[in-house]
């Protein structure tokens, strides 16, 4: 049997035609598609009297550093045990962290627990 004739069952079978000049129909042609015209863009103004931030007005500044290591705090520990349950590995995950960046201030980052 050729390929031709199994195809022309499978089509019977499947409740298709078994003429020969049956083709499998493609998907439909695309239309073609190019970059966009170049275009002149505008924004507003800032309202009079109004002026933008300048340089570290809420935002952090680099570096942050951690002063004191000790300073962490840490969620309640969690027990870990091997897959064959000789070994246990009790892990207290980071809770957060206290840093300092350039300016001085204080920025506190508050992890979440493991699991959540």
């Amino acid at each position: 049997m050729s390929d031709a004739d199994l195809a022309r069952a499978i089509r019977v079978l499947s409740g298709g035609s078994t003429a020969a000049t049956d083709t499998p129909q493609g998907l439909p042609p695309v239309a073609p598609r190019g970059a966009l015209p170049s275009q002149r863009g505008t924004a507003a103004a800032p309202a009079s009297g109004q002026t933008r931030p300048t340089g570290g007005a809420g935002g952090v500044s680099s570096p942050l550093t951690e002063a004191s290591y000790a300073a962490r705090t840490y969620h309640s520990p969690t027990t870990i045990m091997s897959s064959d349950g000789i070994f246990a590995l009790q892990i207290a995950a980071v809770a957060s962290v206290t840093l300092r960046d350039a300016d001085d201030r204080q920025i506190v980052l508050q992890l979440a627990a493991p699991g959540t």
